[in-house]
Formats: C-alpha cells, sequence, structure tokens
C-alpha cells in the first residue's frame, strides 16, 4: 500500500505544471483578488495609500495602507504615546495630500477632558508633519460615547480624507461599526487607542493594528524614528520593523543606525594637564 501511495504522489508531482520561463506571479494582484472574493467578489478596485517606504508597503497584502478602512494606532505605553501620535499624523499626512483639494479635510474628534494625552493640539505640529491645520477640523466630545459616535459620523462623509479619533479603547462592537462606517463612506479611520496594554491580545475588527516605540534617531530634530509592530493586518502576517519620518522631507525614509555604546564601556577622553602659570595657588596646594 505504501508504495502505490508513494508512486502515486510521484506522478502527481510529475504532472505539476511548469513554471519556469513564465512571468512570476504577482502576489500583491493575487491577494487583491482573494480579498475581493471574500468581501463579496466586487469589481470596485481597492483603493490603496503607497507610504513610499518599500519595506512598510511591502508588509500589507494590498502593496500600501487600505483606504475606507479602520487602522488602530497604539501606544506602548502612557509615557510613549507621542510616538502613536506622530506615527498618526504621519499617515494623516499622506492621507490629506493623496486626497483631492475637496475631499482634503481631516477630522480629528477628542474628548473635551484634555483627550487622551492631557494636552491641546497644535497647528505648528500639525505642519511640522505636513500636515494643512487650515483643512483640520477639530471636535471636542463630552465623552467617549459622543467621541465614538462623531468618529462613525465623519466616516460616512465621503467629502474627508481621513477620520483620527483619540480614544483609550474600542470594542469589537464598537470596531465593527466604525469599520461598516468607513467601508460606507470610503473614508480612512486612524484610530489612536492608548489604552490597551502591550502583550495583551485583544479582539479588533481593523483591517491593521500597529502598535508604535520611539526609536533612537541621529538626529531627532529633523527625523523621528519609530519601532513598529504590525500586531494585526487582515490577510496578512504580523511582523516588525524600524522607519524614520523626515520632518524636513515630510516622508517616511530608512532608519538610519546609529551606534550606542555598551553601558559597561568608558570613552576615552585626554584631560588636559593643569597650567601652573595659570592657578599658582591651587597647582601648590595639589602638588603638596
Amino acid at each position: 500500500m505504501r508504495d502505490a501511495l508513494c508512486s502515486e504522489k510521484e506522478q502527481n508531482m510529475n504532472t505539476l505544471p511548469e513554471t519556469s520561463g513564465k512571468a512570476p506571479v504577482d502576489l500583491v494582484a493575487l491577494r487583491r483578488t482573494v480579498r475581493r472574493l471574500e468581501r463579496g467578489g466586487g469589481t470596485a478596485p481597492e483603493r490603496v495609500l503607497a507610504t513610499g517606504h518599500a519595506s512598510l508597503d511591502g508588509l500589507l497584502p494590498a502593496g500600501g495602507l487600505l483606504k475606507g478602512r479602520i487602522h488602530e494606532i497604539l501606544g506602548a505605553e502612557r509615557t510613549l504615546e507621542g510616538a502613536a501620535f506622530g506615527f498618526t499624523a504621519a499617515l494623516a499626512a499622506l492621507l490629506q495630500r493623496d486626497a483631492a483639494e475637496a475631499a482634503g479635510q481631516i477630522l480629528w474628534v477628542r474628548q473635551q477632558s484634555g483627550s487622551v494625552r492631557g494636552a491641546d493640539i497644535s497647528g505648528r505640529g500639525f505642519e511640522a508633519f505636513g500636515i494643512d491645520p487650515g483643512r483640520v477640523i477639530a471636535v471636542a466630545a463630552r465623552d467617549a460615547a459622543e467621541l465614538l459616535w462623531g468618529a462613525e459620523e465623519g466616516l460616512r462623509c465621503a467629502g474627508l480624507a481621513a477620520v483620527v479619533a483619540e480614544v483609550r479603547t474600542v470594542d469589537l462592537t464598537a470596531g465593527r461599526r466604525l469599520q461598516l462606517a468607513a467601508e460606507a463612506g470610503g473614508v480612512t479611520g486612524l484610530m489612536v487607542a492608548t489604552g490597551y496594554r502591550a502583550g495583551k491580545a485583544v479582539a479588533s475588527a481593523a483591517e491593521t493594528r500597529w502598535r508604535v516605540r520611539p526609536a533612537p534617531s541621529a538626529d531627532p530634530f529633523r527625523r523621528a524614528v519609530w519601532a513598529l509592530d504590525l500586531e494585526r493586518s487582515r490577510g496578512g502576517l504580523p511582523a516588525s520593523l524600524t522607519v524614520g519620518w523626515s520632518l524636513a522631507e515630510q516622508r517616511f525614509v530608512a532608519a538610519d543606525p546609529i551606534s550606542i555604546p555598551h553601558p559597561g564601556t568608558r570613552p576615552k577622553t585626554r584631560v588636559p594637564a593643569l597650567q601652573p602659570n595659570l592657578f599658582p595657588k591651587i597647582a601648590e596646594e595639589i602638588a603638596a
């Protein structure tokens, strides 16, 4: 029996189609086809935002960030929330730049009580990442329920380039409502969530979920560097990478490697000798 099975297996292997000499399979196009069939076989092409960073786009099945979907950005800890907001601002800037002039508004929803960060948003901060502050609609919600309602209504408004919502957490039910609203309006939603603990698995309806941490930068005043953990990607796999964002060019760039000395090593510095003619009294006391 075993010999018969083995011989049949060998025959099947020999009958496999020859692929040498043919054009390579376009995996991105194949993934898009599979995704379209999974969503009901619609013929409308998916709209993709290419970040311009080859490694970052390569992690995503569509070759970039899908528009008209919900994407969650998580801060690793409360003291590290700035990295999550920086990455969110970078994505929002690309979405605004990619949108038509008439559809370049960004709806930024936050709570009245000082937001998740306990700080106000800044027009100069928007400009530093390439966001036009004149096309940002800031909405202050009274509580978390009103915040999610405002985000959902904004996602159904096709005239927006993106909806950014500062939230603590998003449960599965609310996440599904937001995802359906984003698909209905074709607006991309960026949920900045800071109430999740690192390492804790939480169900999510989002298209992608990113956990962001700051990384060392050779020039922090000109280049922000983030360590990204892609914890969820529908149709893809979890992955990690480090990316940089040029504040001058306002685009994703490679993260320049920097050398960090080992804690046990001391820099070799030359201590100048004491000049007796400059400080005669001190020199005499030390010599004595």
